[in-house]
């Protein structure tokens, strides 16, 4: 995912104002989804905000923003909570803190504090976008996609909504309407490696083995390196039999990240179908352990029965 607080910093102008919006969460049980709205309702009741409180709030939250990106969660969350209870009107303070608590694995915190984004400012599409990504994340599609619909009506610049959607329909299985998405997305933002990525994969999925190849090559043109844009190139490049082609790009996925699980495992299918099977079973070997550290059990049960093939 690109940088959340990237895009917060372009839409800030674009705040508009106070109002009330009727929210739509995750499936997750009444009381959970009640609880979490009513934390963050408590922190906006008060006193209207002196401007000194004003002036220092924007201090925490810029400060916040600045730990965030320093990938200091904790530490930002704490002085966007100062920037809230200081303002708590503050509507990009929610969300910044909002993609604090998504990155920490608080998917219902995350949503309550778009949510009430949105309630302060109901046009502030980035409140939109952010509340999509955190209903993908835990699993509800279509939900997620209704946010990304409505922050692309309110910014139809927004590109990241357009990238974001692209995968919600993607994974929906509406793939003409995820590459008219992804077509969006790079038009509006050319210099945007995922979105070319994520097309790519889609035209792969759809067997246009050349369409993608010329898309992993463009993100790879942009981001030299972006480890999963050379693994893709390899996948494309295995399917339309261009194995050469295919090891060299595994080469260097590994050699960009060395705890790359896929690429391993990609390699070591290469390497079995031309015929060496020692150097087929160390990577696939490999890639069972480093799944299995990233708790990938199902993909590393997968790579343990390719060696067993391979070795009788």
């Amino acid at each position: 995912m690109d940088s959340k607080l990237s895009i917060l910093g372009i839409a800030l102008v674009a705040l508009l104002g106070a109002g009330c919006d009727t929210v739509n969460t995750v499936n997750d049980t009444p009381a959970t989804r009640s609880a979490s709205l009513k934390q963050v309702d408590a922190q906006t009741q008060g006193n209207t905000p002196t401007q000194e409180n004003k002036a220092e709030a924007k201090v925490f939250l810029d400060r916040g923003n600045a730990k965030y990106n320093s990938d200091d969660k904790q530490g930002a969350i704490a002085d966007l909570n100062e920037a809230i209870r200081l303002d708590p009107k503050l509507t990009e303070a929610y969300v910044s803190r909002g993609n604090a608590k998504d990155d920490l694995g608080d998917s219902q915190g995350a949503i309550a504090d778009y949510s009430q984004a949105i309630r302060l400012n109901p046009n502030f599409a980035p409140a939109y976008n952010e509340r999509g990504l955190a209903k993908y994340r835990a699993g509800n599609k279509q939900d997620a996609n209704e946010d990304f619909d409505k922050a692309i009506r309110l910014d139809p610049k927004l590109a990241e909504a357009y990238y974001n959607r692209g995968n919600a329909k993607d994974d929906l299985g509406d793939k003409r309407s995820a590459i008219a998405d992804y077509n969006e997305a790079i038009r509006l933002k050319p210099n945007y490696p995922k979105a070319y990525i994520n097309r790519g994969n889609v035209k792969d999925d759809s067997g246009d083995s050349q369409g993608a190849i010329a898309d992993y090559s463009e993100a790879i043109r942009l981001n030299p390196n972006e480890s999963s844009a050379y693994r893709e190139r390899g996948v494309a490049r295995y399917r339309a039999k261009d194995f050469q082609g295919a090891l060299s790009d595994y080469n260097k996925a590994i050699q960009l990240k060395p705890n790359y699980a896929n690429a391993f495992y990609s390699r070591g299918i290469l390497k079995g179908d031309l015929g060496d099977k020692q150097s087929a079973i160390a990577d696939l070997t490999e890639a069972a352990k480093l799944f299995k550290e990233q708790g990938n059990t199902r993909f590393s049960d997968q790579a343990l029965q390719r060696i067993q093939k391979l070795s009788q």
